[in-house]
């Protein structure tokens, strides 16, 4: 697939997902590549190539996710770099806000997404992991930026 046809195709896909997440407070990574399959096969060619390349994206992922250096090390990861503690003071905020009723979904992603920006909304937010070490006295703040000031 050409790059610039990739690019729109996956930013059309990134903002699916994202509504699904969004409208789903239970909707997670686990079994998204068996049940959403045929969204993520877009991306590839619909050919033989692009079949196998589908295959072997998806077995590389699980083999990285379902190990010790994917989902539990990105787990643990923000636990120990103050993962709690963001939660906490995002909930302080939230009541400050009068918002305390209000769910605020926060998903990880393992590397900054490169071709647009960080999605976020006032209920959702997607946050790479280097945001825990470049900004993590600011992530509060950049998370409720569309609200205004009490």
């Amino acid at each position: 697939m050409p790059k610039g046809k990739f690019n729109i195709k996956f930013k059309e896909i990134w903002n699916e997902v994202i509504y699904i997440n969004v409208q789903n407070q239970y909707y997670d990574s686990n079994g998204v590549l068996e049940n959403d399959g045929s969204l993520y096969r877009q991306l590839f060619d619909r050919n033989v190539n692009g079949e196998f390349g589908f295959s072997e994206s998806v077995k590389l992922f699980l083999s990285w996710w379902n190990g010790f250096y994917g989902k539990i090390a990105i787990e643990r990861l923000f636990e120990s770099e103050g993962g709690q503690e963001i939660y906490n003071e995002l909930s302080k905020s939230l009541i400050l806000y009068n918002l305390n009723n209000s769910q605020f979904k926060i998903n990880i992603i393992y590397d900054k997404q490169q071709l647009f920006s960080t999605t976020s909304s006032l209920s959702y937010a997607v946050l790479p992991i280097q945001e825990l070490f470049l900004n993590r006295t600011e992530i509060v703040s950049n998370l409720l930026e569309g609200f205004e000031n009490p």
